[in-house]
């Protein structure tokens, strides 16, 4: 009979960490107008991501995690022509339609050098704000390793 109730308990303990969520508050207004600053947040744990997933990504240990959405995920084309970003054919664009244009796409066309395919376990991660965040275009690809988990706004 023990042994049950601490089966039980373990496994009320490991289901509510699998399903463990976070509140977050949005700073800064890289994700406008998708999202305003100030905004919660609920940060919920996957294992995968897919394009359109606004996610918390943990950036160089920066108490301060950033807001993204998710772009390009693993098995998706992409490249670099001229100050476009390419995601399986189509030019990326902020949630309002507008196109990104990265005035510096060095970093970029590395990675779309090495990485025609988005490789296994990393993600493009972009601000909806296309006049400048700290983003993929500033950061290339990013591993699923350092996304905390994917954002809900509430």
């Amino acid at each position: 009979m023990r042994t049950t109730h601490i089966t039980l308990i373990l496994l009320f303990v490991l289901i509510s960490a699998s399903c463990a969520k976070d509140t977050r508050v949005v700073r800064g207004g890289s994700m406008e107008p998708l999202i305003a600053p100030g905004t919660e947040v609920s940060v919920e744990r996957a294992e995968h991501y897919g394009r359109g997933d606004l996610v918390v990504y943990n950036y160089s240990g920066n108490s301060n995690p950033l807001i993204k959405s998710v772009k390009a995920a693993p098995g998706d084309s992409w490249r670099i022509d001229g100050c476009n970003i390419i995601v399986n054919n189509t030019k990326l664009a902020n949630s309002e339609g507008t196109p990104y244009c990265i005035s510096d796409t060095r970093r970029l066309q590395l990675y779309a050098h090495d990485y025609p395919t988005i490789p296994p376990g990393a993600y493009l991660i972009m601000g909806d704000n296309p006049a400048g965040s700290i983003d993929g275009s500033v950061l290339g690809l990013v591993s699923g390793k350092d996304i905390i988990g994917k954002a809900i706004p509430r």
